[in-house]
């Protein structure tokens, strides 16, 4: 059962008709969606498909891209780095909307027919697909989606796969839920991003015997990881909500970008 904390981060879809239309959709094959019988079925005028599920996309994009975990984790002695950075004058801070469910759009682009093997910066929507990658006592690595709360004493990397060139930050954030302050830059240090590449799996924080952990001392601790275009500052940062998907293994996120417009997918990891 989902805590009553992260419910309050997340804005859950409306289940009405068109989110129910967009689900039976999704559950399609990619690759039946391009097939010439499904072309005639949807418009008989049209050679190519005009817009497919942007998850049913994204997914099959992942399995081209997405890095599976090693198993087990080759860490001798890992060391921890510690959340705790503090700044004199913290920020207010507001999490972006996330909702857990599908968008109602679906995604459209230029090189919609190669989406699940090239990502184009054409296409209507960004994504992200990022997991938790927790040590358990034997030194093997779990895979958890990162809705999934991280405990205090655990060790853990951050999995980010992104479909676009992006830079990426972790912020700590202390306070009550509607009170929350963001204290400052807690990875890479402050003024400093982790570049990845489209298609590049990267783990954070970077080197294999370095790994993040809570020790439990700063109440109502939480981190925030943001995952932006390089270009995604000011007003040019999308203002659209982030979607996002569940598995087991992992989240996956996406973002509608209105043309001139950069995305930006942000989630907060709670801490039980």
């Amino acid at each position: 059962m989902k805590s009553n904390l992260e419910d309050m981060y997340v804005i859950h879809a409306n289940r009405n008709s068109l989110v129910y239309r967009s689900a039976l959709v999704a559950l399609l094959p990619l690759a039946a969606l391009f097939s010439p019988v499904a072309q005639s079925q949807t418009d008989t005028k049209s050679v190519a498909p005009e817009s497919v599920p942007a998850f049913t996309a994204l997914n099959q994009w992942l399995t081209t891209y997405l890095v599976t975990v090693p198993s087990p984790v080759p860490v001798a002695a890992p060391q921890v780095l510690a959340w705790q950075v503090f700044s004199p004058a913290p920020k207010t801070y507001e999490p972006h909307p996330v909702i857990a469910g599908l968008p109602d759009l679906p995604l459209t682009g230029t090189t919609l027919a190669n989406a699940g093997h090239r990502w184009d910066g054409a296409l209507n929507y960004q994504g992200v697909h990022m997991s938790l990658l927790v040590l358990d006592s034997s030194g093997r690595a779990v895979q958890k989606p990162l809705s999934s709360p991280v405990a205090v004493g655990e060790r853990f990397k951050i999995r980010v796969t992104p479909t676009f060139d992006a830079v990426s930050e972790l912020d700590q954030v202390v306070g009550e839920v509607w009170l929350s302050q963001r204290t400052g830059q807690a990875y890479p240090s402050p003024g400093a991003s982790v570049a990845i590449k489209a298609g590049q799996t990267v783990d954070l924080p970077l080197g294999a015997d370095l790994f993040f952990s809570v020790d439990g001392r700063t109440p109502n601790e939480r981190m925030v990881i943001s995952v932006r275009h390089p270009k995604a500052v000011q007003e040019v940062v999308s203002d659209q909500p982030n979607y996002r998907q569940e598995s087991r293994r992992g989240s996956s996120y996406l973002q509608l970008v209105p043309p001139g417009q950069f995305p930006k997918v942000e989630q907060v990891i709670l801490v039980r």
